[in-house]
């Protein structure tokens, strides 16, 4: 059943990718100003595109309109690229998947206003979903702007803060839309939360990861693992990397048990089914990436 569940997220994920970059494409050569159409692809290029393809597999569990939960994932990728590529100009990363970061490639101005482009089209890209919609993705762009301030110009900023403002609302929005493409409103607090949770879990294990990696790291990125670090109460300076383990482990089972409860709470049985291995799925493909795995049961 696990296995089964499993293939059946990672198949879908992968159909759904592929239908958003194709999706990506079209929105390029549509509403994208000629003269800027190789700018605007060089930011909305590459990546996993899992909160877009999450849209699509909640709205297929819920039965709802693919039309519409197209328009949200494309949208939420072009909110998420934008934002890393804002993200990397304040802390100096050079690159980003697998190549040149944006503002390398394109400059600081440039990348900058092609995002200001971005960000008002995938507004309106909602518009079909209804005003709750539009409210909540200009209210997550806000959200992960206000992040970012606080992440790399206040060093004692609270660590659950910042995470909660920059990732985890990314993943809320991703929920939320997945039941606003289905006309499910009624359960759209319940997802948002699911989110939430799901959102934590992959930025404590990003930062279990960076901490791992630190070498390769910025001074910025330095300081943002220096609050994860205080935050899970190990050593910045003599780190236990057994300790360490040991406590995003126990942090990650608490979170994960949290989700469950919140999932529980969904009136449709395929929808929970799928959600209670989603966050596993998460995890297993984000650590296998960087060629780590925990044991989780």
């Amino acid at each position: 059943m696990l296995n089964d569940s499993l293939t059946y997220i990672e198949n879908s994920l992968e159909q759904y990718k592929l239908k958003i970059e194709k999706n990506i494409k079209r929105f390029i050569e549509n509403e994208i100003d000629p003269r800027l159409r190789e700018e605007a692809e060089y930011i909305l290029e590459g990546g996993k595109r899992l909160r877009g393809a999450t849209i699509l597999l909640l709205n297929e569990l819920l039965n709802g309109d693919e039309d519409k939960a197209l328009r949200a994932a494309t949208a939420i990728e072009i909110v998420h690229s934008s934002s890393l590529a804002i993200d990397d100009i304040i802390d100096m990363d050079i690159k980003r998947r697998g190549r040149d970061a944006a503002w390398i490639a394109l400059g600081i101005g440039k990348t900058t206003l092609i995002t200001n482009v971005l960000i008002p089209k995938a507004v309106e890209m909602v518009t079909p979903l209804g005003e709750r919609a539009v409210s909540e993705v200009l209210s997550v762009w806000s959200d992960v702007s206000r992040g970012e301030i606080l992440d790399s110009y206040y060093e004692d900023a609270d660590y659950m803060e910042v995470v909660e403002l920059k990732t985890s609302r990314m993943y809320e929005l991703a929920f939320v839309l997945g039941a606003l493409s289905a006309g499910r409103e009624e359960i759209v607090e319940t997802m948002r939360e699911a989110g939430k949770n799901i959102g934590i879990l992959y930025q404590i294990l990003d930062d279990y990861i960076d901490t791992i990696f630190v070498e390769s790291k910025g001074e910025i990125e330095r300081i943002s693992l220096e609050r994860f670090h205080r935050w899970i109460k190990v050593d910045n300076d003599n780190m236990n990397m057994d300790m360490l383990t040991s406590r995003v482990k126990t942090i990650v089972n608490q979170y994960l048990r949290t989700l469950n409860l919140t999932i529980q709470r969904l009136p449709f049985k395929n929808l929970r089914e799928i959600l209670n291995i989603l966050p596993y799925y998460i995890i297993q493909k984000q650590l296998g990436e960087a060629g780590l795995s925990l044991d989780f049961p």
